[in-house]
């Protein structure tokens, strides 16, 4: 496993060579240039994320996305390098590790491991969201951004774990 990167690696390299187009293959980026907030999850989910990020981008809002392409091998340092950019990020989290150290989801605690090392940590939320294959729809978007913006404001989170369309 730990010998799998370079070649997961190498295998984009070579893509990129034959299809003339190249991706990252740890983390896909979305509006993260100026972002100051940004919504960290993996799948589907950032199709509607796109949308959300786009509609906030227009009425002024710095929200991104950075999205997992894959779990295993979990890409630590490129984690590290991406979201260490940001004040406040939000990882949308689709599956339960009830128990952990957030008490919601697992995906928290690899991207918190990740960032560990870091000299600029950002504010970390977890937003239990599409559970069960639901989906996030754009309202749910919106009210996560709101509290990745409120975090920002205080410069702390109120609470570690957020139910999103089981709060307020």
């Amino acid at each position: 496993m730990e010998e799998s990167m370079a070649v997961i690696e190498q295998a984009h390299d070579e893509f990129a060579k034959i299809f003339g187009r190249r991706y990252d293959p740890w983390i896909e980026e979305f509006m993260t240039d100026d972002a100051e907030v940004v919504f960290f999850l993996q799948g589907a989910h950032a199709v509607t994320a796109r949308f959300a990020i786009q509609h906030m981008r227009d009425r002024g809002l710095k929200v991104g996305m950075a999205r997992l392409r894959t779990i295993r091998p979990y890409p630590t340092d490129r984690v590290k390098e991406v979201l260490s950019k940001f004040k406040v990020v939000g990882v949308i989290e689709t599956n339960m590790g009830l128990g952990s150290v957030s008490s919601g989801g697992s995906l928290y605690a690899e991207v918190c491991a990740a960032l560990y090392e870091s000299q600029k940590r950002p504010l970390v939320l977890s937003f239990m969201a599409g559970m069960g294959g639901e989906a996030i729809v754009l309202k749910e978007f919106y009210w996560m951004t709101e509290k990745m913006l409120d975090a920002q404001r205080r410069g702390k989170i109120e609470k570690r774990t957020h139910w999103v369309g089981f709060e307020e």
